[in-house]
């Protein structure tokens, strides 16, 4: 099964906007940079065969993904136009270029647990499902959207109590599908309280101290 992962990326410094209380311009840019690069890095030791970054800002991106063979970055076509219209763009790509891909892979680029083996259970659940979903920790995002093609591609609901939505697509569309939910696909960055639960979770008392945890990339 080839699955081809995407990526939506902004500006580094236009991101993580609810930490403007705990973090400066500078270090919400580092940590932006840092999560991306432990996606990435996790992603590439997977059983994924290709992941394209759909980015704002592609140069910007391009200097930190060409540390990894299977990345590739692209333009989204409206700058700015949101994760829905950057996952649509990415999709088209694919559907384009990489048409040996039979599954696509849709996810955030701020998942601080996430590892290759958890990548590569996902994948493995399409064995005997068209669609899989695993929601954010407040189940009121997405954070993977696993589908064979064409078959388990829904419509995209991202920024609008989007798990919701997406399972009630899969459920009107006949979809076979299933919700994963290990602890590493629920735990984004979003919220002061997604911050310091990561602080915790990782054992790190400084900043400095996380984005050097998260650049290293543990898979285990």
């Amino acid at each position: 099964m080839k699955v081809v992962a995407i990526i939506p990326v902004r500006e580094f410094r236009d991101t993580k906007f609810r930490l403007r209380g705990l973090l400066d311009e500078s270090e919400r840019a580092s940590l932006t940079r840092s999560l991306l690069y432990h996606t990435l890095a996790n992603l590439e030791s997977s059983n994924v065969e290709a992941t394209i970054i759909v980015a704002s800002e592609r140069r910007q991106v391009s200097r930190l993904a060409k540390k990894f063979s299977k990345a590739l970055v692209i333009n989204e076509r409206t700058h700015h136009g949101g994760v829905n219209k950057a996952m649509e763009d990415g999709i088209a790509y694919v559907r384009k270029n990489l048409t040996k891909m039979s599954s696509i892979m849709l996810i955030p680029s701020d998942l601080p647990l996430l590892s290759s083996p958890a990548i590569n259970i996902a994948i493995s659940k399409l064995k005997s499902n068209d669609l899989v979903l695993a929601p954010s920790i407040k189940r009121d995002g997405t954070n993977l959207i696993l589908f064979k093609m064409p078959e388990g591609k829904i419509p995209l609901h991202y920024d609008d109590n989007s798990y919701k939505q997406h399972l009630a697509e899969a459920r009107k569309l006949k979809i076979r599908h299933m919700t994963y939910q290990p602890y590493v696909f629920l735990l984004d960055v979003d919220s002061p309280g997604d911050f310091r639960k990561l602080m915790k979770e990782l054992k790190v008392r400084s900043f400095q101290e996380l984005t050097r945890k998260l650049s290293a990339v543990e898979s285990e």
